[in-house]
């Protein structure tokens, strides 16, 4: 259990929680969680540098888990006052890491109006405690699992608030991580972080930390995560993304025109089949219907337009990749979307096309 005591609040993640590595045979296999506490060597030092101290936290014999071996440390920063907890890999697995759960929920049980969590779910929201929908990540496929930087988690950090004291965590290496969140319908929010693998190894030091409020609303959170990216050269100002790349400025006052899809095949195994109407899950749309689409915007008037297209690869929309190519054959092949890309631009308006490699 940690417990952190700043000014007269104090804080302290949930009981009952066990950090545990999760493991795999074989790819795909079936999984195994190691609980920490399971393992049967581990020692602990402390650890003072110019601007913190901490303790950190040996590992290193877990029963059936070959030679895997990791450190945990918990790191006060003097200049800052913030925690950082994290973990060093000193020896992979002999198995598939899948993930790493630590450190765990805070305690935020109490059913109070005032006790709410702040989480960047897409463009953020607040979910105060009691409030009667159920959001579990973990159980809707949309969100991507809780991973940062898509839908669940579009920046890494959340935040809970208990009156005017709060507390925010901030992920600060993101990639391969998430949150895992629960709120009960009625009850009380938990959130926890998840470490991921990058292809089934720890492959690096994953590290978060708590930043603690005594007076405050979801406002200084926000706050405080910008002054965290302007001090990591991680803030990138609208203008300075133009100088950057000047093609942004004409994203300015311009409509997003979302196409239909060029073309859609749907596997029978496929949470979106359709099973009651068979001829749903396969269509095609030519390049050059799209085209007709397009010059219908200019003769309504639109003057600025981004037209996004989907579903252009071979097999229609996030099927094949990282192969796409060509183009869809029966829409029209490389033809048919140069003729729709060029005249779209010769329109004056932006063309682009979606992919998705994670899939």
């Amino acid at each position: 259990m940690l417990t952190v005591r700043t000014g007269q609040a104090e804080w302290r993640t949930r009981t009952g929680f066990s950090p545990a590595v999760v493991l795999s045979d074989a790819p795909g296999g079936a999984r195994r969680s190691i609980p920490w506490a399971s393992c049967r060597n581990f020692r602990q030092e402390e650890f003072k540098t110019g601007y913190s101290h901490g303790i950190r936290i040996y590992y290193e014999d877990f029963p059936d888990c070959g030679k895997l071996r990791f450190a945990a440390f918990a790191e006060l920063i003097e200049t800052t006052g913030e925690l950082q907890l994290g973990i060093i890999p000193l020896c992979e697995a002999e198995y598939s890491l899948i993930s790493v759960t630590w450190p765990g929920p805070m305690e935020f049980s109490e059913l109070r109006e005032d006790y709410y969590t702040v989480y960047p779910l897409q463009q953020g929201c607040l979910i105060p405690n009691g409030w009667e929908q159920e959001i579990r990540l973990q159980d809707r496929w949309e969100l991507d699992d809780g991973r940062m930087f898509s839908r669940s988690a579009y920046m890494p950090w959340f935040g809970q608030i208990r009156g005017r004291e709060g507390y925010m965590l901030r992920v600060d290496t993101p990639f391969d991580a998430g949150f895992q969140l629960e709120h009960p319908a009625g009850g009380a929010c938990h959130v926890g972080v998840i470490w991921h693998a990058q292809l089934g190894k720890l492959a690096q030091t994953r590290r978060c930390s708590f930043v603690f409020f005594e007076d405050c609303d979801y406002n200084d959170l926000c706050e405080s995560y910008r002054a965290y990216l302007n001090r990591t050269d991680g803030l990138r100002p609208l203008n300075e993304k133009i100088l950057r790349n000047p093609a942004v400025e004409n994203l300015i006052g311009t409509s997003i025109y979302h196409t239909e899809m060029v073309k859609v095949d749907i596997q029978p195994e496929s949470r979106y089949y359709n099973h009651e109407q068979p001829g749903k899950n396969r269509r095609v749309i030519p390049f050059s219907e799209m085209t007709r689409r397009v010059e219908t915007l200019r003769e309504r008037g639109m003057e600025r337009v981004f037209v996004h297209l989907d579903g252009w690869p071979r097999e229609g929309y996030d099927n094949q990749h990282p192969d796409p190519f060509p183009p869809c054959p029966e829409a029209g092949g490389w033809e048919g979307i140069h003729s729709l890309c060029a005249r779209t631009q010769a329109l004056g308006f932006q063309f682009a096309i979606h992919d998705q490699y994670r899939d």
